[in-house]
Parts: structure tokens; sequence; C-alpha cells
């Protein structure tokens, strides 16, 4: 087996065992207790990683709503393509998902999506 299909198998590997893991996730009972008011109505923008668009994140959104967020979707389809384009994007969501909160928002980004929410913020923090 050379070290490409090594890899896939890999990566197929991991995919199994995390989906595997759901439904321990759930009975978990960090995804169980839940305190709807803990978030107090915060607007959460969900940035997907790479490869990856805003379903895969529904569980991510369902346990913020379930605690009082509110979150939302980045809206950048599948994370692909130009940096800058997807941070310009995601800018875009990131003004909306605060006008309609009325309030400041977080940005929570997995994997790349990590990346894009530093890139947005100018990586200072804000």
């Amino acid at each position: 087996m050379n070290v490409v299909d090594r890899i896939r198998s890999a990566t197929r590997e991991h995919v199994l065992v995390a989906m595997l893991g759901i439904p321990r996730l759930l009975r978990h009972p960090v995804w169980r207790a839940a305190e709807p008011n803990q978030g107090n109505g915060l607007g959460v923008l969900l940035v997907p990683g790479f490869g990856f668009g805003d379903a895969s994140l529904a569980l991510t959104a369902t346990w913020l709503r379930n605690r009082g967020y509110q979150p939302a979707g980045a809206q950048i389809g599948l994370n692909v393509g130009c940096t800058s384009e997807l941070v310009e994007r995601t800018e875009r969501r990131l003004e909306q998902h605060a006008e309609a909160t009325g309030r400041r928002v977080v940005l929570l980004g997995q994997s790349r999506g990590g990346g894009l929410a530093r890139l947005v913020t100018g990586c200072k923090g804000s």
C-alpha cells in the first residue's frame, strides 16, 4: 500500500470512528444538561472546516441553541476556494448576524473555519 492509499484509509477510519462516537456524545451529560438561558441570546457565527458547509456544524448549532445562544451558519458554501473571498463572505455574514441580534457576535470556526474567523477579526481578538 502506497502513502496515498494509507492516508485515504486512515482518513476513512477517522471519519468512521467519529461517526460511531456521535450516539455516545449525545448521551453525555455535557450534551444533555442544558441551561436554556446560559447564552443570554448571544449570537454565534459558525464557520465550517475545509471542504464542508454549514450542515457539518448542525450538532454544534443545536447544542448552542439549547443553551440560549443564537447560532447561525456562515453561509459560505463548501469551505474551499480563495481565502480572501471566503473571508469577505464570512465578514458580511458576521455583520448580518450582528445586526440581526443587535449586539456583538462570537465567531466559532472549525479547522480552516477557525483560520477564516481569525482573519475576519484581524487576529486582534476583537
